[in-house]
């Protein structure tokens, strides 16, 4: 079979979500013919999708090799190394997009995202300001700010953030949740009233949690 065939068939394995079938067809070409960054970049989704996110991240960085520049795929391995619970390697990766491209606001809100999970909300609200100089009506910014902001104590200005988010998208049901939990730290007896607004518009919240706030 030419590598061309091999090659082929795996991308048309792909294309038909059988990707179990098409990954075998990649390895088998990486095992015959000299791979190209194709082939680690198609084996790599594979793998993403099966859920073989140590081997993606893999494949992804064989793809760097070649493309050192590849911003697509350096923040594919961010986003798998955060899914990893590799916050500190998905922050490095991100920089280094946005090192390359100043305003890649995915890179910019899972920076402030994993910067959150370790405990730098000050440096997550600051990723998060420059991501909305960046793109103003990105809702997830203003989400996030929100959350940073409840996480250093600042209620009001997470509640106003999340009246921003919900005039941007009134059927966010996770800006209603951020404004409940911001209001309730404030002792203000709406919070109640949007987390229910939450929970009506798919939000899954515990008895216990829902006790909580609406006491």
């Amino acid at each position: 079979e030419s590598f061309e065939a091999l090659k082929y068939k795996g991308i048309a394995k792909m294309f038909d979500k059988q990707y179990a079938a098409a990954l075998a067809d990649f390895e088998e070409y990486e095992r015959k013919f000299e791979s190209d960054g194709d082939i680690f970049y198609n084996k790599g989704q594979c793998q993403l999708r099966l859920g073989q996110l140590e081997g993606a991240v893999s494949s992804f960085k064989k793809v760097l090799n070649i493309t050192p520049d590849d911003v697509e795929v350096i923040f594919l391995i961010a986003e798998n190394n955060y899914s990893l619970g590799r916050a500190e390697e998905a922050i490095m990766m991100c920089d280094s997009v946005l090192n390359k491209r100043d305003c890649y606001v995915q890179a910019m809100n899972l920076k402030g995202v994993a910067q959150m999970d370790v405990g730098k909300a000050e440096e997550a609200l600051s990723t998060f300001k420059s991501g909305i100089s960046c793109s103003p009506y990105y809702p997830d910014f203003h989400l996030n700010k929100g959350i940073a902001y409840i996480k250093l104590g600042k209620n009001e200005e997470a509640i106003k953030q999340m009246d921003i988010a919900l005039g941007m998208a009134p059927s966010s049901g996770l800006a209603y949740l951020i404004r409940a939990q911001a209001k309730h730290n404030l002792g203000d007896k709406s919070a109640c009233k949007d987390l229910d607004k939450a929970i009506s518009l798919g939000i899954t919240v515990s008895e216990q949690q829902r006790g909580a706030i609406c006491r």
